[in-house]
């Protein structure tokens, strides 16, 4: 089962796929990430990069996570979890970099995914003050203002609202991590 994990930065999709008993986590970062060298350039040089060479690079990214979740998958791993996947993609290119939508739907039209659907799309989101506070707490530099932020939820909410297959809409701000993680696990017995 393929576990996708969406929203904003400081919404908890990491620690979600974490806590997740049993499930492999592809992350971007740490023991578990697919492409290192990826995450070490993004992080150290994306100030020098224009917005079209930084959605390439993460477009980059998401398909090796995809390609890593679906060796995973075919191994014989239960359940993968995948945090930042397509929707986070399409709202780094149509929302922070302003990129053409159409480019950016035209690029996500299947060939990054290797394939892949989702059997669950877990979308995160909270409200911007626990978003700086979380953000402050890890930090980040990467801080939006209130309003990039705001920009940012539509447009998961709207990726959210045009899902055909299974997908939760949890908001953070105040769910201990332990009701969330029930949360998620009960859909995924539903999705079974």
């Amino acid at each position: 089962m393929l576990i996708v994990v969406e929203g904003p930065s400081g919404v908890g999709k990491t620690s979600l796929a974490q806590a997740l008993p049993g499930a492999v986590h592809v992350s971007e970062t740490g023991a578990s990430s697919p492409a290192p060298c990826l995450a070490d350039f993004t992080r150290h040089h994306l100030h020098c990069l224009a917005p079209i060479e930084r959605f390439l690079l993460y477009a980059a990214r998401t398909a090796v996570k995809a390609r890593t979740a679906a060796r995973t998958l075919a191994g014989g791993s239960g359940i993968v979890v995948v945090d930042r996947f397509e929707a986070s993609l399409y709202v780094l290119g149509t929302v922070t970099l302003r990129l053409a939508p159409d480019f950016v739907t035209a690029l996500l039209g299947g060939h990054l995914a290797h394939g892949l659907t989702p059997d669950l799309t877990v979308f995160l989101d909270c409200d911007y003050r626990t978003y700086r506070q979380r953000a402050e707490r890890r930090g980040d530099g990467l801080l939006l203002d209130a309003a990039g932020y705001e920009q940012q939820r539509k447009a998961f909410r709207r990726w959210f609202e045009r899902q055909e297959a299974p997908s939760l809409w949890v908001n953070t701000s105040d769910l201990p991590l332990a009701e969330l993680s029930h949360k998620v696990l009960a859909n995924i017995a539903r999705c079974l």
